[in-house]
């Protein structure tokens, strides 16, 4: 068995079969022989590295493979696998812990490790753990090819994002993409503050911009976006996230929008509601006057309360009547939804004359009265791509309409 392994089977399957496997199992086969260690010596497996700070260090199989393979890390994401409330062991060896990935990340230092993309998440706050804040903004001061940052749900005083805010945007920073997404803001007051505005100006260069709507919804937040378009004219992509988080937001008013139609023509703007589908939570986009929206996404991804109606059909006729001349893309993650909305996916059909892709998943009939709806739009679809998952029923699943 030993002799197939290391002479008929290629170098290549071997590396394909271990992208299946864990970090833990990758550590073991890097010790069984040479050739396994070619096999590993593979830039696809370590383009991109998650490290969860309350598993990895545990045992030294992260630190290990990373001093080996450190060369072909371009992505690197850095947080959280369990919530701090369910490791009880935690507070017992925090400062072991946070030695540990210090000197991990001043191993990255000394490599002299060059990313493009950089990820903070779900990273929650401990005091000492502020020196590890203090060591990732120390390595990320020393990117010079660092393009996307992404921050989601930090938990972090005030102090500690500006230490991550001057590190990767820089005054000559070449961020691409910047991404900002909370679950809870109350110990977030950055965001309150002249001091991100002041740091949103610098990114001069960006292509992709995503942020919560109570970001977007600051006094001005989206002067800066204006500002900047008008000036270097990069941006391609501001995509809004909206969830339970945003329903007491203030409501941007329609003169913002009037500005953004005006100064960004060529800026798609995409909206994501997640977790919230009640029409009464979702009023409040309505309330924002005429928005020039390319891309709509509404995912609810837990079962909510089915004793009352969410209403859905009112919230989608509504986004059409707003938003048809300027949809292109819609996606409708419904899963948990009782209301049937066949009636409605093919009035955004007919009605958004600019819409290229439908995505739907939620309750369909069982007699395909909606596909042969669809088969008769065929002669005038002109591109449009329909995708329906009918979660309920296997037999249905993946079924694509394209019409060229």
């Amino acid at each position: 068995m030993g002799s197939i392994w290391q002479d008929s089977i290629p170098l290549e399957l071997i590396s394909e079969i271990f992208k299946y496997l864990p970090r833990k199992d990758l550590y073991s086969c890097y010790h069984v022989c040479e050739r396994w260690k070619r096999a590993l010596d593979n830039a696809e497996l370590w383009t991109k590295v998650t490290i969860y700070v309350d598993r990895d260090f545990v045992e030294k199989t992260t630190s290990t493979l990373t001093s080996h393979f450190f060369r072909h890390i371009k992505t690197l994401e850095f947080g959280w696998h369990t919530p701090l409330v369910h490791n009880r062991w935690l507070p017992l060896r925090v400062h072991d812990l946070t030695k540990k990935v210090v000197h991990y990340i001043f191993c990255l230092i000394e490599d002299n490790v060059q990313i493009s993309s950089f990820k903070l998440f779900d990273w929650f706050e401990l005091y000492p753990f502020r020196k590890i804040i203090y060591h990732l903004a120390r390595f990320l001061k020393y990117q010079t090819k660092l393009r996307k940052l992404t921050l989601h749900n930090l938990v972090l005083p005030k102090s500690e994002y500006v230490k991550i805010f001057e590190s990767s945007i820089g005054l000559n920073n070449c961020l691409t993409y910047f991404e900002v997404h909370n679950y809870f803001y109350n110990f977030d007051p950055i965001f309150d503050s002249d001091m991100f505005v002041t740091y949103l100006s610098r990114l001069r260069r960006l292509k992709v911009l995503k942020l919560d709507y109570i970001i977007l919804s600051k006094n001005g937040v989206m002067d800066v976006i204006f500002e900047s378009e008008q000036q270097e004219k990069t941006l391609e992509l501001l995509e809004v996230i909206i969830d339970d988080t945003d329903i007491r937001s203030e409501v941007i008013p329609s003169v913002k929008w009037r500005e953004f139609k005006k100064l960004c023509p060529y800026v798609h703007l995409s909206f994501v509601i997640k977790n919230i589908c009640y029409y009464e939570q979702l009023e409040f986009i309505f309330m924002m006057g005429e928005i020039p929206l390319n891309s709509f996404s509404l995912v609810s991804g837990y079962k909510h309360n089915q004793s009352r109606s969410r209403n859905l059909r009112l919230t989608l006729t509504k986004m059409v009547e707003k938003c048809y001349k300027t949809l292109e893309y819609v996606k409708l993650d419904l899963r948990n939804n009782k209301e049937n909305l066949e009636s409605i996916l093919l009035r955004i059909i007919y009605q958004c004359a600019r819409l290229k892709r439908l995505v739907f998943d939620g309750i369909i009939h069982e007699n395909m009265e909606l596909f042969y709806e669809i088969c008769l739009y065929h002669e005038s679809a002109r591109g449009l791509s329909v995708k329906i998952l009918p979660h309920k029923y296997k037999s249905l699943m993946n079924i694509v309409h394209i019409y060229a």
